[in-house]
């Protein structure tokens, strides 16, 4: 395509103005530029001559996507990739002032992209190893031109910025193992050796800026010396965006993966109150430095309102968090004066926070993260103990607990999460009382943590300011009761700990409010707000049960005492309970204290009825939940709390109560018109009153659970029956499945209980029946239960769910929770399928098993491989990836169940169990290498099985056709590459177990030539596997040294006349001489006193060695490790982009071994094919 048309396009594609088929059409021509073979040439082209932002935008893109591909990098030569790098600076240099945000952001991208990928790559003009030249590590030497005015030393921020989250993060192309382990060495090369010294160059010219700022306004130019008054200072455009770009580059410095493990400080799987900074060694003394913290602590007194004040505060935020192993208590204590001092003075002049959303939200952040890495015995020894936690109290009662202020936004939810989780953390610290005395009396005998007189005073204000907004905020509700409560339940968590610390003065808070409030309940005409502040108090009362089992030393009153306390909480929810009930069923009498009994004494007056209030319903199921698990089961027992429940309701016992409980939730399961979400409350609170030997017992006695396990009929109960509950509910929003797994679960709950419920009323629900058979079966644990569970369903009822396969191969809503059963109804957890030596149960289960995996093989398999795409990624999943995963485990429960002696289909010539072999072989030509890898669960299903096999049908595997057998041995040597040690632990096994009976086979002479054909065929594939195992125990962690050992010696035996030659010289490729030597050593002492043999002796005498063998590496790297940071830290200059810019860069990165692709390493022949070399043994 000419340059011309090109440009056409690009303003067509991202200019708009066309239809949609046109847009396609467009995007699909020019999808097919990057694959041209001049693509390179021709995008430099498209930069050059660009007459639009639109094509320079396309031309940068596209070279980003080129070098994605990883077919194209070896394609590249270096002095076309340095070329264009040094093409990329010279285009910003010149036109940066002229260039969209969006296309400068490409370039920049592009840039940070190259310089990753070609890390490690060397100079072609090196020759000598000890003076190894990186060309590409030397980005820092190439951008000294740009500080020659703010716009291009802001375009250099900017690429330092990119590096930065480019060599940190792993990219969407880094997603295998390989890949993932080259990212890794990169991202802590870049850690030791460019890291530090960007860090420091940032924070340099941010203190330049405080000081002349300070100058400016006649201030000292101390850093100690904080403003008294808070300014904002406005810089010029350009300046501005420089000291952003600088606090920016500061802020990327320290959320940088110092681990290398792939994880971003923004990552939503890691909680941000657990985030731990873990810097090396060599930052310690900057990271005791007070005047960094002072540096960041001054742009909020002097760029106050400013996008400048979030940053820093980030920065502080990340500088709160370092790990403490780094600091000794003396230095942590300087540290924490540093951070309570700022902190202080903030509070003390906090109008810059309050105007500000942000600036807020990342302070509360800092004074939550300041509690999660420092313990109160920590905090009180600060200066000014007393001075700091009051000024906090206020500014938390003031300005974050109060619902109306003056604030011109509405404060976020995760904003006052950090700010209660501060003080909830505080508290429960109080539980650790021998470190407290001990601390207390080191210090002052005066000083006091003083959380007795504040604490309880913020949970009081808490509580009473919710109650009196609820009435009109109507954003405050939905921001409470919305998204199933979980922004309440956590606030009320945080509430309930602090709640203990004066429980006396909350309980009767709480007793007061709830009197109030039900008294307005009952005057009220329009209920809807007094029922919006009776449900918000209810969750709290919930909540602070929940907390019965914290203990706060002497500062709470004794357990016993609390459990009256409750008990008065209990009456009142009980009584209200009540009330509701009455409503319900139309009664007028509200103030009969002993309707407890009497309103829900019958199971059947709540037909065709409507709960009165949803919302209040849910909050008593929850209260109800939180109370169950302090004061039911086997080790909540309480006799003070019923003498409280004696005198004002006449309960006298755990039994009268949990009875009044489950007619309570079998009333809410005779509701007609009922939702999705109170009915799933109701069926996990009877579920998990079922659980327990204990709760069972208790259970099994109460006249409730006979009643309905005699009467549960869809006309007595509507939510058993779906199509009865849609007919009378024209409100119910419950789906079939959920339906399905509601009723799963119920009668899992059921089930638990000794007396069994008929099935008979749902027989014709495929669907229906085999959840709720799953469910039975989960439950029956023990041999006399699942003996009458088959003897029931063979032969009567089994061959049927094998029809249902049949006739609904093409369904995966009825395919996949058949087959989820039959891995429940094989699995022989506890030893439960020990039958009767004199019934063939045990073998006509598996056969029954093995016919529905045939017919699974048969039909569903070559249906979903003909009609599910690959493209609609939630139905491939839903129709082929999910019963295959169920299908691997059904296939392993059978091998490892111990209840089926295989030999016996072999004598009888049953293909049962060959059938069955064959369902694994079926599955592995059906799916790609690539989704066995990407699917967790599939992942483990298949290396589970894997290992299985190897264990029971050794032969099986090793004797496959060649093709199958080099798929099996590819993903065994992917799966040695998974970070998960379960896949690698398996991979291990397998491995161990093929190489056992390939050398058992060959000592024998009964070797057959299908397994000397595979061993022969993939002869590279095993070494490379050896390989990729050695490096792991040289420069890996390594923590199943013990697995890895045991086919490592098979391994080297296999290859080892190439051991010591070829091998050898891969493994010490691209290190420095001192290293060869270390390696060399190490590797000549591997074998010594190990036989040429596979004996267990033998393997015990190698892990030995292959655990001396480690250590001696470890402990000399570690040598040399020490003495480089020495010699950096020495040399280190305060002042980064000058002429002694990274002046050590060049002597450390000899240190760093070169990344080379394995499959690069491997000889393409070798003087002798493993077969020989095992038939000389």
């Amino acid at each position: 395509m000419e340059a011309l048309e090109i440009e056409h396009l690009c303003g067509q594609l991202y200019g708009g103005g066309v239809t949609g088929d046109q847009l396609r059409s467009v995007s699909q021509r020019l999808e097919t530029f990057v694959s041209q073979a001049n693509c390179l040439s021709q995008c430099r082209i498209l930069l050059d001559r660009a007459l639009t932002p639109y094509t320079q935008f396309f031309g940068a893109t596209t070279l980003i996507k080129y070098f994605n591909r990883t077919s194209n990098q070896p394609a590249v030569s270096f002095t076309e990739r340095f070329e264009l790098r040094k093409y990329i600076l010279e285009y910003l240099y010149k036109h940066n002032r002229s260039l969209a945000p969006f296309v400068l952001a490409e370039l920049v991208k592009l840039y940070a992209r190259l310089t990753k990928n070609s890390w490690f790559d060397l100079s072609p003009n090196t020759t000598n190893l000890n003076n190894e030249v990186y060309p590409f590590q030397t980005f820092t030497d190439d951008l000294l031109k740009f500080q020659i005015d703010p716009p291009h030393f802001s375009v250099a921020l900017q690429l330092l910025i990119a590096i930065l989250s480019e060599i940190s993060i792993p990219n969407d192309e880094e997603t295998s193992a390989r890949a993932f382990s080259k990212h890794r060495k990169i991202c802590i090369s870049f850690r030791d050796t460019k890291l530090l010294d960007i860090y420091l160059f940032a924070c340099q010219y941010l203190r330049d800026v405080i000081i002349n700022q300070k100058k400016s306004l006649g201030l000292s130019t101390e850093f100690s010396d904080y403003p008294k008054t808070i300014t904002s200072v406005q810089l010029q455009g350009d300046y501005y965006l420089v000291v952003e770009k600088l606090l920016s580059l500061g802020l990327a410095c320290l959320t940088y993966d110092y681990l290398g493990t792939g994880s971003s400080i923004h990552d939503v799987d890691i909680s941000d109150e657990n985030q731990t900074l873990q810097v090396p060694l060599a930052w310690h003394d900057h990271i005791v430095d007070g005047s960094f913290y002072q540096l960041f602590f001054s742009y909020y007194f002097l760029f106050s309102n400013t996008s400048l004040v979030p940053v820093a505060i980030s920065c502080l935020v990340q500088l709160s968090s370092v790990r403490r192993s780094l600091l000794n208590t003396n230095e942590r204590l300087a540290v924490l004066n540093h951070m309570t001092h700022g902190i202080r003075l903030i509070l003390e002049q906090a109008a810059g926070l309050l105007a500000d959303e942000k600036s807020l939200h990342e302070f509360c952040r800092l004074i939550a993260r300041l509690k999660s890495n420092t313990q109160l015995h920590e905090l009180i020894r600060i200066d000014n103990y007393p001075l700091f936690i009051e000024t906090l109290f206020r500014f938390t009662i003031d300005h974050l607990l109060s619902v109306h202020h003056h604030r011109q936004y509405h404060l976020s939810p995760n904003t006052l999460h950090y700010i209660l989780s501060f003080w909830s953390k505080i508290v429960a610290f109080l539980s650790h009382s021998s470190k407290l005395s001990e601390s207390t009396s080191l210090s002052d005998s005066s000083t006091s943590h003083l959380l007795d007189i504040y604490v309880p005073q913020i949970v009081c204000y808490y509580v009473q300011s919710r109650l009196d907004a609820l009435n009109t905020d109507d954003v405050l509700y939905m921001e409470l009761f919305d998204n199933d409560q979980t922004i309440l339940q956590q606030q009320l968590e945080m509430i309930s700990i602090m709640s203990r610390l004066d429980y006396k003065k909350t309980c009767a808070l709480l007793c007061t409010c709830f009197d109030d409030l039900a008294q307005q309940y009952q005057q009220a005409v329009n209920s809807e707000t007094v029922e919006r502040r009776f449900t918000f108090l209810i969750y709290v009362l919930g909540c602070v049960i929940g907390a019965r089992g914290i203990t706060l030393t002497s500062l709470s009153i004794p357990t016993d005492d609390q459990d009256l306390f409750d008990g008065e909480l209990v009456v009142r929810v009980l009584q209200l309970m009540t009330y509701i009930q009455q409503k319900t069923a139309g009664e007028t009498q509200t103030n009969n204290k002993n309707g407890i009994n009497i309103a829900i004494t019958t199971t059947t007056d709540k037909i065709g009825s409507t709960p009165y209030s949803e919302r209040l319903e849910l909050a008593v199921l929850f209260f109800f939940e939180q109370f169950r698990r302090q004061y039911i089961g086997d080790h909540g027992r309480s006799n003070k709390i019923y003498q409280v429940l004696f005198k004002h309701l006449g309960i006298v016992d755990e039994e009268q109560l949990l009875s009044i409980f489950i007619k309570k939730l079998f009333t809410n399961l005779q509701y007609s018109t009922i939702t999705d979400k109170l009915i799933e409350r109701t069926v996990g609170c009877f579920s998990d009153l079922s659980q327990g030997y204990q709760s069972v017992r208790r259970l099994v006695k109460l006249d409730p659970i006979q009643y309905f396990i005699n009467n549960h009929t869809q006309e007595l109960f509507p939510f058993l029956h779906h199509s009865s509950t849609t007919k009378r509910s024209n409100n119910s929003n419950i789906s079939a499945s959920s339906w399905s797994r509601l009723r799963t679960t119920f009668y899992a709950a059921v089930g638990r209980i000794p007396t069994m419920a008929s099935l008979d009323e749902i027989q014709s629900l495929i669907i229906g029946i085999v959840r709720d058979l799953r469910g039975l079966c989960s439950a029956f644990v023990s041999k006399q239960a699942y003996a009458s569970l088959f003897d029931w369903l063979y032969p009567s009822y089994l061959p049927l769910f094998l029809k249902a396969l049949y006739v609904f191969y093409d369904r995966s809503d009825v395919y996949n929770p058949l087959l989820k059963f039959f891995h429940e109804l094989t699995s022989n957890r506890q030893e439960r399928l020990a039958f009767d030596s004199t019934k063939p149960n045990a073998y006509l289960l598996f056969r029954e098993t093995s016919n529905l995996l045939y017919i699974f093989q048969t039909k569903t398999i070559v249906h979903v491989n003909v009609t599910i795409p690959e493209s609609d990624g939630v139905l491939f999943y839903k129709a082929k990836l999910k019963p295959i995963i169920t299908c691997l485990r059904i296939i392993r429960a059978c091998l490892i169940g111990n209840y089926v002696n295989f030999g016996v289909f072999h004598l009888y010539s049953d293909p049962c169990f060959d059938n069955c072999l064959q369902v694994f072989l079926s599955i592995l030509t059906s799916i790609k290498q690539a989704h066995l890898l990407s699917y967790p669960k599939l992942t483990i299903a298949y290396f589970t099985l894997i290992e299985t096999l190897s264990l029971v049908q050794s032969d099986f595997l090793a004797n496959l056709r060649t093709p199958l057998f080099g798929y099996v041995l590819e993903t065994i040597s992917e799966g040695f590459l998974s970070p998960d040690q379960t896949v690698q632990n398996s991979c291990c096994i397998f491995l161990d177990t093929f190489l056992s009976y390939v050398f058992r086979s060959a000592k024998k002479s009964t070797a057959p030539a299908s397994l000397m054909a595979n061993v022969n065929e993939y002869g590279n594939l095993f070494r490379q596997i050896l390989i990729n195992l050695l490096n792991g125990i040289i420069f890996a962690e390594c923590k199943n040294i013990y697995a890895v050992s045991k086919p490592l010696l098979g391994l080297i035996l296999l290859n080892e006349n190439q051991f010591f030659t070829e091998i050898k010289q891969q493994l010490l490729y691209g290190h420095t001489q001192a290293k060869q030597a270390v390696l060399s050593t190490a590797l000549d002492k591997l074998m010594t006193g190990i036989d040429r043999t596979l004996t267990q002796v033998n393997k015990e005498h190698f892990t030995q060695n292959i655990t001396q063998f480690r250590n001696d590496i470890q402990d000399s790297l570690r040598g040399m490790m020490i003495n480089n940071i020495n010699d950096l830290s020495s040399s280190m200059s305060s002042i980064p982009f000058s002429s002694s810019f990274l002046s050590t860069a060049s002597a450390i990165a000899t240190n760093v071994p070169v990344t080379i692709a394995i499959s690069t390493l491997i000889p393409s022949s070798s003087s002798a094919a493993p077969v020989e070399e095992l038939m000389t043994l």
